[in-house]
């Protein structure tokens, strides 16, 4: 078992109310659920995930099962009892679902299960590298504040067959990024975005799942793909107004986190 308890990161290391552990995104950051632990009650623990290749020299892992089993084992190191509950965005809804199975296969069953805008995964063909290179500059785009009209001509413009360097090597040179990123530090990030993906297209739930979840969805996401009731039998789903990114601001977020903090324990 990995001693990599540093993959767990305090984001409210303090409170009396039962904690409550996020699974990171696609991007594989441990920080997408600042904003809204800000919003829920200071007496709320929360922690969070962080991927195993995310600003550090392991490699990405690209299978949903084999992360859930590393981040299982974490969890019961640094929880050995008492109740879990997760929170998990988009593809760490899809993580988050299969550490809840094996947790409840292993005798600790999940006391809450929260997926926000997470689609019901299914095994498929993974696409061409330019095609997941501007999947990953569209998230990039929504969550660094980069103009994605001006990102959309310079896929448009290159070669079908583009790799993701020198895809990001053009978006560099036309002088679009902020200061912080470049095309080297793009590049290491989209090595955990793709292997990501890559999980999220060999992925599909094993097993019905039993214990209470939420699925918080956003209106403008396409609700054909947000089927959990197909492997869940305690489900309570909440429609949010806006996308897969503008859930996460204002007034939005602000209900996003008031439905959190109702379906979680005290």
């Amino acid at each position: 078992m990995p001693e990599d308890l540093e993959r767990l990161v305090p984001i409210r290391d303090s409170g009396t109310r039962t904690p409550l552990f996020g699974v990171h995104a696609v991007s594989g950051s441990a920080y997408a659920y600042n904003g809204l632990v800000k919003l829920l009650p200071a007496d709320q623990p929360v922690f969070s995930f962080e991927a195993p290749s995310f600003d550090n020299e392991r490699l990405p892992v690209n299978r949903i099962p084999v992360l859930a089993e590393e981040y299982v084992k974490i969890l019961l190191e640094f929880q050995p009892a008492g109740d879990f509950q997760l929170l998990g965005w988009s593809f760490g809804g899809a993580l988050a679902f299969d550490m809840a199975v094996r947790l409840a296969e292993a005798g600790a069953p999940v006391a809450r299960l929260v997926l926000v805008d997470s689609g019901l995964p299914y095994i498929a063909e993974f696409p061409p590298e330019k095609a997941v290179a501007a999947r990953f500059m569209a998230d990039m785009a929504a969550i660094s504040g980069i103009a994605e009209d001006t990102v959309d001509p310079i896929f448009a413009a290159a070669p079908a067959d583009s790799s993701a360097a020198g895809l990001f090597e053009r978006i560099e040179q036309a002088g679009i990024l902020p200061e912080e990123l470049d095309a080297e530090l793009l590049l290491e990030r989209f090595a955990t975005f793709r292997a990501h993906l890559e999980a999220l297209y060999n992925y599909e739930p094993p097993v019905v799942y039993h214990g209470p979840t939420m699925h918080l969805m956003a209106a403008e996401s396409p609700a054909e793909t947000m089927l959990w009731g197909k492997v869940t039998t305690d489900l309570v789903e909440v429609v949010l107004p806006g996308d897969h990114y503008s859930i996460w601001t204002g007034e939005s977020l602000a209900e996003l986190a008031r439905r959190v903090d109702g379906f979680l324990l005290p």
